[in-house]
């Protein structure tokens, strides 16, 4: 076995189970240093409110980066122990490599102290810039110190910037108004999905009827795919395997399937046409029209011989006024003739919108999960017909 090394893979609150069974589906087609698809086992060590820890060879560890959905950002544990006094945590920190990392940039160090007999997050931050003089506070990379129960941990980022930003969101210009973060629309989309087989998604049509900036169907086209056009702080590293610093990388992997037949993108907000011709150009089994979930008239127009489900983020919180109702659109929504419905709903909404969606047809819940999408709290509900 591969010398290991530990990885904290962080994600939002609520997301830690399905975080694990992604890295488990994702590892067998990670590489090796060979180039071939490794053998290696994950070892998931501990799990903790938003975030796995794993131990992993490095080369392994440092692909989570381009093929996790769900993650936020990785980890690279460095070092932690037991101290109680600031010589002994200047001691150990001196005695950490980080040249090994950071040999031809420089990087910040972030802190953060509770709980511990060492609550000085100035203090330690001192003896870091001491330990390490190539430390800047306005680098790109960075060191991360945590003190707590007085233990120290030195992580080192491996991703840079969030993870959420996919390569894509080159401009806010190209998000819609109240979006929903791409790890959370990812994590819907494996929730809409469950234990459907793979291969017969390709005779679905995945219809948005509220799309906005079109992040549920984005997440949806890429859900297998590896990010390889994003910068990650880790390609900088001196101890990074070479093969992941080879521009043509992503030609070593296998190739994932797209999983949907078609992606169908509706709103009826005129402005978003555009951005949703944008952010949804690579994907070319597409529709986008300018239409009203509300209206008589059906926006998806697809016969009653295809197999359609919606997926939708309806407007809701303080920055969108949401007139319609949930219950009305509940109804609306089991008009469309679909096998399966899931939809994000703020706090209290859901039994308006079971109403209206039992109103002339009878529906049941696959599934809820619960999370906070901009600090609001919210369900995504899966339905499927009783």
């Amino acid at each position: 076995m591969a010398l290991s090394n530990q990885f904290y893979v962080i994600t939002q609150p609520g997301l830690e189970d399905e975080l694990r069974q992604e890295i488990s589906e994702i590892w067998p087609y990670l590489l090796n240093l060979e180039a071939r698809p490794n053998a290696e086992p994950v070892i998931f060590l501990k799990q903790e409110i938003g975030g796995w820890l794993i131990e992993a060879p490095l080369i392994l560890g440092l692909q989570l980066n381009h093929f996790s959905h769900l993650a936020s950002r990785i980890l690279l544990r460095l070092d932690e122990f037991k101290v109680k006094d600031f010589p002994k945590l200047y001691d150990r920190l001196r005695k950490i490599p980080v040249d090994s990392y950071f040999s031809k940039q420089d990087f910040r160090v972030e802190v953060a102290a509770s709980k511990s007999r060492l609550n000085n997050e100035k203090r330690i931050l001192e003896l870091a810039k001491k330990a390490w003089p190539k430390m800047q506070e306005e680098a790109s990379g960075a060191i991360m110190i945590r003190m707590h129960d007085d233990i120290c941990t030195v992580s080192v980022d491996t991703t840079g910037e969030h993870l959420h930003r996919r390569e894509h969101r080159a401009s806010d210009k190209w998000i819609g108004e109240a979006p929903i973060r791409e790890t959370l629309a990812a994590f819907c989309i494996r929730k809409l999905i469950a234990a459907e087989p793979l291969a017969s998604l390709s005779e679905v049509i995945l219809c948005d009827p509220m799309a906005g900036s079109g992040t549920l169907l984005k997440e949806a086209h890429q859900l297998l795919q590896g990010h390889f056009l994003s910068e990650y702080s880790f390609q900088k590293f001196a101890v990074t395997p070479k093969l992941l610093k080879l521009e043509g990388l992503a030609s070593n992997f296998t190739s994932f399937p797209t999983l949907f037949a078609k992606l169908w993108a509706t709103d009826r907000d005129q402005k978003m046409m555009e951005v949703l011709r944008r952010n949804l150009s690579e994907i070319s089994a597409k529709q986008i029209n300018c239409a009203d979930v509300f209206s008589n008239s059906d926006p998806v127009g697809v016969s009653v011989t295809q197999r359609l489900w919606l997926v939708t983020n309806p407007p809701y919180g303080e920055r969108l006024e949401f007139k319609e109702g949930f219950e009305r659109l509940g109804e609306a929504m089991a008009q469309r003739s679909s096998e399966r419905i899931g939809v994000i709903l703020p706090k209290g909404a859901f039994a308006q919108f079971f109403k209206g969606l039992n109103r002339q047809s009878s529906w049941q819940v696959q599934s809820q999960s619960f999370f906070k999408n901009g600090g609001i709290s919210v369900e995504f509900s899966v339905f499927v017909p009783a």
